[in-house]
């Protein structure tokens, strides 16, 4: 009866104090009553119909066909922790995501540093020799070469012809100009004797800076006097002469061979009157000689001509 009278309180009520109220019902249940109906946690359990809801109290440790037994027992204290279990095995992977979308380019990194250089590599293989080229055009003949000689000639005695006496001969081509020259000694014992210059060239257009010094001794006694002459280019108004053009081989000199001479305004080798009678200027001090004459006496004459064309 007090079972029956709680089931309906219950389901009138199903609040907390119902349960409190269930509890002391419990408690005045027989000893044996409440023995069957522990359940396994130390606790009691009842019978609810799953039609009517009414809540019973077995008897025995099960509830009728059709009730749904319910545990009312306390929960007992936590249990200590168990070990950790082992890992599982790793899952598979998952299916691969979309690509995303591409990033801003990053700024350019700075330059590395310049690595070594390699080493060579093999020399490599001949080549075939490549085909024989066309025949060139004939070159031109390179011109004949040009020359020009400076002559000193020696006349001795009134009488005597002039000879050559040294030839200075020199290739033509330098821009700069072509010199020949030497020196040489003669004896004049019959005097007067008579110095002059000539030239001639293989071309046309040639000219000619001659240049002669003549030193004196004493025909007696050898006793060397000195320098009694000087020539220094060609005229005062011109230093350079034009040269006789003998064609492409130097012939025999000829008149048109002869060249002047500047011996400036003094005659200083002695000869006196004979420099006059045999061909000096007739203003001995304007100094352009055709010749010089000498006395008797030993000279070396020392003498050179630079041709331009």
């Amino acid at each position: 009866m007090l079972v029956n009278t709680f089931s309906k309180s219950v389901m009138r009520n199903k609040s907390g104090v119902a349960l409190v109220v269930l509890a002391i019902a419990i408690g005045g249940i027989s000893a044996q009553a409440a023995e069957n109906n522990k359940n396994a946690a130390g606790g009691y359990f009842v019978c609810v119909d799953s039609k009517t809801n009414v809540i019973t109290f077995p008897d025995s440790n099960s509830c009728p066909k059709g009730d749904k037994k319910v545990s009312l027992g306390d929960r007992g204290d936590e249990g200590a922790k168990g070990p950790k279990g082992a890992i599982g095995p790793t899952g598979p992977a998952g299916a691969t995501g979309a690509t995303g979308a591409q990033g801003l380019t990053g700024a350019a990194g700075a330059d590395g540093a310049t690595g070594p250089a390699g080493v060579d590599g093999a020399v490599g293989a001949t080549g075939p020799a490549g085909a024989t080229g066309a025949q060139g055009l004939q070159g031109l003949n390179a011109p004949a070469t040009q020359y020009a000689e400076g002559v000193v000639l020696v006349s001795r005695g009134a009488s005597g012809s002039p000879a050559p006496w040294a030839t200075y001969s020199t290739a033509l081509g330098s821009p700069y100009g072509d010199t020949a020259g030497g020196t040489f000694r003669f004896t004049c014992r019959t005097a007067p004797c008579v110095v002059s210059l000539a030239a001639q060239s293989t071309t046309a257009g040639v000219t000619v800076f001659p240049r002669v010094m003549i030193y004196k001794s004493d025909i007696n006694t050898g006793q060397i006097l000195g320098q009694c002459e000087y020539g220094d280019g060609a005229t005062r108004a011109s230093q350079f002469a034009p040269v006789n053009t003998v064609g492409t081989t130097l012939t025999a000199l000829s008149a048109a061979s002869l060249i002047p001479i500047n011996i400036g305004g003094s005659l200083d080798c002695g000869a006196g009157n004979m420099q006059v009678l045999t061909g000096v200027s007739t203003d001995p001090t304007f100094g352009d000689v055709s010749f010089v004459v000498v006395p008797a006496g030993y000279y070396d004459v020392q003498s050179s001509f630079t041709f331009k064309g």
